[in-house]
């Protein structure tokens, strides 16, 4: 515990953080070591969902299972161990996670992530917020049969061990992921990169418009490139 005094223009407190306040210098001895020459950019995780990174691998691994089933009935029950960093963002079973009522809260809650991935897949974008699908009682009863379980085994921060019982015949399968797709372990491909922002921008821009901009992004590292351009199209 670290007691910290916090001063402004006109007083001054003492208060107490599990962690220091933040700290303007660098711990880096070589600050600016590859200025220049590496990107860090390259290593920087591509989500493939609108959702808390997360809940990520137990939505792949929901609909993996889902699609893997044949009648498609929902299973009686399903497991999801995650990293304690992660229990208290999505996985506490406060109200507003075990039945979101809002976009984001549904965004962070494990429960809705699994249930919408089990009944309408891993592609359905923004379309798992319509609100068809948060109000449908299907998924309202599926919520209540996902526990969310506090595993400190795991190593990764968005590792997921998952059981899922009463499937079809009433038997049970159990499955894992360390890194969800778009980890750098698990890199996200260029074509999945482009039919994400087709999924975002389809409410938005037509199909050629949507084009042009992709078309005009990837000219950028051209010399017929034009930034003017691009943003013209936006």
């Amino acid at each position: 515990m670290f007691d910290y005094t916090v001063m402004t223009s006109t007083e001054t407190w003492i208060t107490k953080g599990t962690k220091p306040p933040a700290s303007t210098t660098v711990a880096s001895p070589e600050p600016t070591g590859g200025l220049g020459r590496e990107w860090l950019f390259p290593a920087t995780a591509v989500k493939p969902f609108p959702a808390c990174r997360f809940t990520h691998a137990a939505i792949e691994l929901t609909a993996q299972v889902a699609a893997e089933t044949e009648t498609r009935r929902l299973p009686e029950g399903i497991a999801v161990r995650v990293h304690p960093s992660g229990y208290d963002i999505i996985g506490r079973p406060s109200p507003n996670k075990r039945h979101p009522e809002t976009i984001v809260d549904a965004q962070f809650s494990m429960y809705y992530q699994v249930a919408a991935a089990w009944l309408y897949g891993m592609e359905v974008g923004w379309g798992a917020y319509d609100s068809d699908k948060m109000n449908s009682r299907q998924v309202a009863d599926l919520c209540d049969r996902v526990e969310v379980i506090v595993d400190e085994s795991l190593g990764q921060e968005f590792e997921v061990r998952m059981t899922f019982s009463g499937l079809d015949g009433g038997v049970s399968r159990e499955e894992g992921m360390v890194y969800p797709l778009g980890e750098d372990e698990r890199p996200f491909s260029r074509e999945r990169v482009r039919e994400k922002f087709r999924g975002l921008v389809r409410n938005v821009y037509d199909g050629a418009r949507a084009e042009s901009i992709l078309n005009a992004v990837d000219k950028l590292t051209e010399e017929s490139g034009s930034p003017t351009e691009l943003i013209k199209l936006l």
